[in-house]
């Protein structure tokens, strides 16, 4: 699967969520976000959730974490990169 914009969305003034089927390694790799007229800029944060079987009732989360937007190159795309993610790390012991 690849970046797709509908799927990023602002909540704050430098908060960002997004639901991808991407595994955070590909999600934090230069270039992912790269578009024209990207909504990022730098120091922004995304929320990132990683799911399975994305918007189907079988819809699971996998892994999630925070990225942030650490370079933006203004051009014809846009080049943006962000930071390896820092992971959330979910236990439910009961």
């Amino acid at each position: 699967m690849a970046y797709d914009r509908k799927r990023l969305a602002r909540i704050g003034p430098n908060l960002l969520t997004y639901k991808t089927e991407d595994a955070a390694a590909t999600v934090d790799t230069a270039g992912y976000f790269n578009e024209d007229g990207s909504p990022l800029k730098i120091n922004d944060v995304i929320m990132r959730l990683t799911v399975t079987s994305i918007d189907t009732d079988s819809e699971a989360a996998s892994t999630a974490g925070f990225h942030l937007v650490n370079s933006v190159t203004r051009g014809n795309p846009d080049v943006i990169d962000v930071a390896d993610t820092l992971a959330i790390t979910a236990t439910d012991t009961d």
